[in-house]
């Protein structure tokens, strides 16, 4: 998965919250973080991966939409790591002054 389809990805996921990310419980998103090591190879996207596929250290996210079925979402955090690099700092400033 590229980095530019993970941000897709997380955009998505996250459509409607704050930009903040502030209180992501109350706006019905969990998550814990699993693994062992800080790699990017092997993550698995969009569904729990098995004790055999957690060997990177992952944010797995799940959101509970109301209809019963919720999205999943895995991001490895090496991954999260590069993403947060690209990021525009003026942008990042924005969002800092908007909260």
């Amino acid at each position: 998965m590229t980095l530019a389809h993970i941000h897709e990805t997380l955009r998505l996921f996250t459509e409607g919250c704050r930009p903040s990310m502030h209180e992501p419980d109350e706006q019905g998103i969990e998550g814990k973080v699993i693994g062992r090591g800080l790699d990017n190879a092997f993550t698995c996207h969009d569904h729990d991966p098995g004790p055999s596929q957690g060997i990177n250290l992952t944010l797995a996210l799940k959101r509970d939409n109301g209809d019963g079925d919720p999205m999943i979402l895995n991001l490895n955090l090496a991954d999260l790591i590069a993403l947060a690099r690209c990021a525009d700092p003026a942008k990042v400033k924005a969002v800092d002054e908007e909260d």
